[in-house]
Parts: structure tokens; C-alpha cells; sequence
């Protein structure tokens, strides 16, 4: 994976640090390419943040149908 990428995902190096629990420092002394195990671990972070969507947007699609009165995104979803 490039880095570029995994900026655009997550905003910032501050942001993939984040998301691996590491410190940004050890980000910056990435090349171009991310090492693979970091990779790995970042796909893996961005598939179970993808999945969540899925899964509120089918809530609020559920509780709209069902006739319920949805306001935008509840905080807990």
C-alpha cells in the first residue's frame, strides 16, 4: 500500500499512527510504500471501519422505513 493512500484514509500520518498505535515518528520513517505488515494491519482497520458504515447505514435505513423519525446521524451510530 502507498502511503499516499493510506494518508487520504486516515487524513494525516498523525491519523495512520493513530489507528496502528504508534507513534507518528515511526510513520514518517515509512518510503513510499508502507512496510507489508503495516499494510496489512491497515486494511484490515479499513475493512472493519467500512463494515461499521454498512452496518449504520442499514440501521438508519431500517428505522426510516419502519416509519420511525430519524433526525441526521445519531451520535451512537
Amino acid at each position: 500500500m502507498k502511503k499516499k493512500k493510506a494518508i487520504k484514509r486516515f487524513k494525516n500520518m498523525s491519523g495512520i499512527a493513530r489507528a496502528l498505535n504508534i507513534t507518528p515518528q515511526c510513520v514518517g520513517k515509512w518510503g513510499e510504500d508502507i512496510p507489508a505488515l503495516r499494510a496489512y494491519q491497515l486494511n484490515e482497520i479499513m475493512m472493519k471501519q467500512d463494515q461499521d458504515a454498512l452496518k449504520k447505514k442499514l440501521a438508519l435505513r431500517m428505522l426510516r422505513e419502519s416509519g420511525a423519525e430519524v433526525e441526521d446521524t445519531p451520535s451512537y451510530l
